[in-house]
């Protein structure tokens, strides 16, 4: 995993660390909450420097999966703080327990992590997916917001790397760029046009000005809630 955080937002306390897997980066990102730093999305095989590095921007209180698919990381997390609860979306909570059979990870649900956050974050699942996506929405003082994504939409800068995976993207206008990725669509079991009704409608109440994906760049422009509704209304 990768040596340093970054800062996506000082005055919101959001950072981000990537890691590799599979021919592409992911990325791990840390949120200030009132009691320390919220981890989404733990890295597989972080250096310990890199979790001093955290420990340093504040102690880590929570630790969360974005969806079903994301735990390969969490033995070592869980090593490094046994005492931090973890926290899954509800088809994860079934899904990561089977795949670490052996591990006590203790974890719990979205509804008991809501209330160790700030007034200015709130998380969501999608509706209509059978491995739903954890959605983080940051409001700033200025009342822009922020999205977090996880598989459902990506910033990718270049195809994967893996042949298998690069070609199948390729068909299907999954990247590189701001893209929803069919292919994981298929993988999480989405209703398209459950899913669709809901982020047009996330769009409207909450429009972005910027992205923080799992998958790819953080991208901020003034039209990002526009190309979002257009990738939306062609893959949804």
């Amino acid at each position: 995993m990768g040596q340093h955080w970054t800062t996506v937002d000082e005055q919101l306390g959001i950072y981000k660390a990537e890691y590799p897997f599979n021919g592409t980066l992911i990325n791990t990102l840390a949120f200030r909450v009132p009691d320390g730093m919220l981890v989404v999305s733990p890295g597989i095989d972080p250096a310990p420097a890199l979790l001093d590095e955290l420990d340093a921007i504040g102690p880590v209180v929570a630790i969360a999966s974005p969806g079903a698919f994301h735990h390969l990381g969490m033995p070592a997390w869980k090593e490094r703080y046994p005492s931090v609860p973890f926290f899954a979306t509800s088809s994860g909570l079934t899904h990561i327990a089977k795949q670490h059979k052996g591990l006590d990870l203790g974890l719990q649900g979205l509804d008991a992590l809501r209330p160790m956050l700030p007034d200015h974050i709130r998380l969501e699942e999608t509706p209509g997916a059978k491995h739903p996506d954890l959605l983080a929405f940051i409001r700033s003082e200025d009342g822009s917001w922020s999205w977090f994504t996880n598989e459902i939409l990506g910033n990718q800068p270049t195809l994967p790397a893996n042949f298998l995976v690069r070609t199948v993207f390729k068909l299907t206008k999954a990247g590189p760029g701001l893209k929803v990725p069919t292919p994981v669509l298929w993988l999480i079991g989405a209703k398209k046009p459950v899913m669709r009704e809901y982020l047009l409608e996330q769009l409207t109440e909450r429009p972005p000005a910027r992205l923080i994906p799992c998958h790819g760049d953080v991208l901020a422009a003034p039209d990002l809630a526009e190309r979002m509704r257009v990738e939306f209304e062609a893959k949804f």
